[in-house]
């Protein structure tokens, strides 16, 4: 379409300043990250656009990584790495067994086509994460920079991919349980966003479908997965 031609138009010079041959630390870097991209927030987002600082210590990024911060700017959608087994065994049953990743789980090394055996319009490509860093529960908003239990924030921030879903209980609270929709923005709980009954979801093949908070979890859940061969009844 026109406005998706004008959309990649403006933001090809963005690319090309970023340095993929470099961490995401150095200044070039940076300085492109922290750039506001309206497409990457939601509209009922309050404080957008915004910028955040986030401080890991040693070994966060990865085995190794030294102490770092870096200041980003903040978006509101995000891939979905998959499904922790402990979430999994409280939403569909144990045992959780292998093949919970997502259509874009940090470090694929398969390529994604091949693996999206669940078929492109039963399979989430892209959620709403919405309103880090900020922490919420079920519309309310408890912490203004939640720092590293909201991680990932930003649509450059290395951290965004990294959403493996655990679920929360029904009142946002719980490192894991039945809720996976709008309970709780805090990373590796829900899929969150600002909107009434549910949040918006990009599926493989292009479609948009809003996933209401009275969705089956387990329906959720076999969204998230591409290939463990779930049968989507809703």
């Amino acid at each position: 379409s026109r406005e998706r031609r004008a959309i990649l138009a403006e933001m090809r010079p963005l690319y090309r300043q970023y340095d993929f041959n470099q961490i995401f630390l150095i200044p070039q870097n940076q300085a492109v990250i922290q750039t506001h991209i309206p497409i990457s927030y939601c509209p009922s987002t309050p404080d957008r656009p915004q910028l955040y600082t986030t401080t890991a210590p040693a070994n966060a990024l990865f085995p190794g990584s030294p102490a770092a911060s870096w200041t980003a700017s903040a978006g509101d959608y995000g891939p979905v790495s998959g499904i922790l087994g402990s979430g999994w065994d409280i939403i569909v049953g144990p045992p959780s067994g292998g093949s919970r990743h997502g259509a874009l789980r940090a470090n694929l090394k398969c390529k994604p086509i091949a693996d999206l055996q669940d078929g492109f319009s039963n399979t989430i490509l892209l959620t709403e994460f919405s309103g880090k860093p900020a922490l919420y529960r079920n519309g309310q908003l408890l912490v203004v920079d939640a720092g590293l239990a909201c991680y990932g924030a930003g649509w450059g921030d290395p951290l965004n991919g990294e959403n493996w879903l655990a679920g929360s209980l029904f009142d946002g609270s719980g490192s894991a349980g039945p809720c996976l929709i709008n309970c709780t923005n805090q990373t590796g709980r829900n899929i969150y966003s600002m909107h009434t009954g549910g949040a918006n979801a990009v599926l493989c093949d292009g479609s948009v479908r809003f996933l209401t908070k009275t969705m089956k979890p387990s329906i959720v859940a076999f969204m998230v997965t591409r290939e463990k061969g779930e049968v989507i009844s809703e």
